[in-house]
């Protein structure tokens, strides 16, 4: 890919100051919408990265778990809207694993079309759904979802905690939390989404996993993850100009 990309945006004011401070984007052009976009390329290649399209024709998913080569080739590619990227985050590790013994519960903290949800988790191998709801609350302006998973009972203590390890572990944006500080001040103001698990025994043989995500929704829940996944697609630093 070229070092500098002529662009073209549309959505929140968070994805125009990023893009418009990105060293490799001449960014042309940007709108008011409800979702975040970003067109760009060459009269010889023109691209889009959106937000929030489960059937867009290319890749969809979080980038964290996918892989980056068809997102390097790809025409468009789409990352998940707000609720799906934390059920991904909560869930997607469980479902790649098949550690999932029935559909999980997830709680959000804000209204979202739900719908999307199912279809992240189907990206990862989960076809059978998640039981969604949404229980608005005032959390700082940041988004929270909370998950509770059926699972069978883990061969070792570790073994939860070594999969979102490897899921997770070497990614800029998803962060494992430990700690009595749970809160909104973890990712306020950043591009970083946290998630912490607690697990608790189930009935025989099985074990409950909860995990609480916690998002910027101009962060990991929105423009920042927008220009992530620009950056893999362009072949840049991932973490380039991601900052809110």
């Amino acid at each position: 890919m070229e070092d500098t990309v002529a662009a073209r945006g549309s959505g929140s004011p968070a994805l125009e100051a990023m893009m418009s401070r990105h060293a490799h984007v001449r960014l042309e052009t940007f709108g008011a919408a409800e979702k975040n976009k970003v067109e760009f390329g060459s009269k010889n290649w023109n691209r889009q990265v959106v937000e929030g399209d489960p059937y867009v024709h290319g890749p969809y998913g979080l980038a964290e778990l996918m892989d980056n080569n068809p997102l390097v080739c790809a025409d468009i590619a789409s990352c998940p809207g707000p609720s799906a990227t934390l059920a991904a985050i909560a869930v997607a590790p469980l479902a790649k694993a098949a550690m999932l013994l029935e559909r999980p519960a997830i709680v959000f903290s804000f209204d979202d079309n739900y719908e999307e949800v199912n279809r992240v988790l189907e990206t990862e191998g989960w076809s059978a759904g998640a039981a969604v709801t949404g229980n608005p609350m005032e959390l700082e302006s940041c988004l929270i979802a909370t998950s509770l998973s059926k699972i069978r009972i883990p061969q070792s203590a570790s073994e939860v905690d070594d999969l979102y390890d490897e899921c997770f572990a070497r990614s800029f944006f998803v962060r494992r939390h430990e700690g009595d500080d749970w809160g909104p001040q973890l990712v306020r103001g950043t591009p970083n989404a946290k998630y912490q698990l607690i697990l608790s025994p189930g009935e025989a043989h099985t074990a409950v996993l909860r995990v609480d995500v916690i998002a910027d929704p101009n962060g990991k829940c929105g423009a920042a993850q927008v220009v992530h996944m620009f950056n893999i697609m362009c072949g840049f630093e991932e973490d380039h100009a991601v900052s809110l």
